[in-house]
C-alpha cells in the first residue's frame, strides 16, 4: 500500500504504525467496538455508519480433546493470571493489544460465533472454499 500498488487494505493497527505515524499512509477507520488508544482522532466504522462491521484479532490456547478439565482450569487460571499482570499489559500494549482473559466456555462460544459470522459471510457472498 505504502508503494501505492494497493489503494486501501485493512491492516493490525501495530503492523501500520510506521507508516501511519510517518505520514506515507492515513487511516480510515478502525473495525474495533471502539476507538483505539493509539488513535484517538480515528473514528470506527460504525461511527462512520457501519454498525456492526467489527473485525478484531483474537487468540487462544486449544487442548487436545479429552484433556482434563482440571488441565483445562489450571492453565485457564494460569493464562488469565499473566494476561491481567501489568507487565503483559505493559509489553502488549506496545503492539497496540488489549489482553484479555477468559474461560475455556466463553473461548468455545468465541470461536462458535467466529465460525457461525464468517459462514454466513461466505454463503451470501457465494464463497466456496478452493479444492
Amino acid at each position: 500500500m505504502a508503494s501505492g500498488d494497493v489503494l486501501m487494505t485493512i491492516a493490525d493497527a501495530a503492523a501500520a504504525s510506521v507508516m501511519l505515524r510517518s505520514g506515507r499512509v492515513r487511516a480510515l477507520a478502525v473495525t474495533t467496538p471502539k476507538r483505539l488508544a493509539s488513535y484517538p482522532d480515528v473514528p470506527t466504522v460504525a461511527e462512520l455508519g457501519f454498525p456492526g462491521l467489527e473485525i478484531g484479532s483474537w487468540m487462544g490456547l486449544i487442548a487436545p480433546a479429552g484433556t482434563p478439565m482440571s488441565i483445562v482450569r489450571k492453565l485457564q487460571d494460569e493464562v488469565n493470571r499473566i494476561v491481567e499482570s501489568p507487565a503483559f499489559k505493559e509489553k502488549m500494549s506496545v503492539l497496540q493489544v488489549d489482553p484479555k482473559g477468559s474461560t475455556s466456555e466463553q473461548f468455545t462460544l468465541r470461536i462458535s460465533s467466529e465460525l457461525a459470522n464468517w459462514r454466513a459471510v461466505a454463503k451470501a457472498r457465494n464463497i466456496e472454499p478452493a479444492n
